[in-house]
């Protein structure tokens, strides 16, 4: 059994088009991912992996539109959540 090649795994997580194609979301040509093991069955088991690891994580931030931001002002649940966030770090350090 050969061992696990990190070069590999991290080559494929940081290819914006196999995350795309690992998560199911549109990219381009999907058909070279889709036979990428068989080109490289040495390197199968990476590609499994960071398979898993693109499609469990997310890292796309909700979008909150203007009238949303103003809306929150308005009800000062943004000073709120700032009053908090100020005491939470204030507890940190002190």
């Amino acid at each position: 059994m050969q061992n696990f090649n990190q070069f590999v795994f991290n080559s494929l997580l940081g290819d914006e088009q196999f995350v795309r194609w690992a998560k199911g979301e549109p990219c381009s040509n999907p058909e070279y991912w889709a036979s990428w093991k068989t080109q490289y069955p040495d390197q199968g088991r990476e590609f499994d992996d960071a398979v898993k690891v693109a499609s469990a994580l997310s890292f796309a931030a909700p979008s909150i539109s203007d009238q949303e931001i103003a809306y929150m002002w308005q009800n000062g649940v943004l000073r709120k959540i700032r009053i908090v966030a100020v005491k939470k770090l204030l507890l940190r350090c002190c």
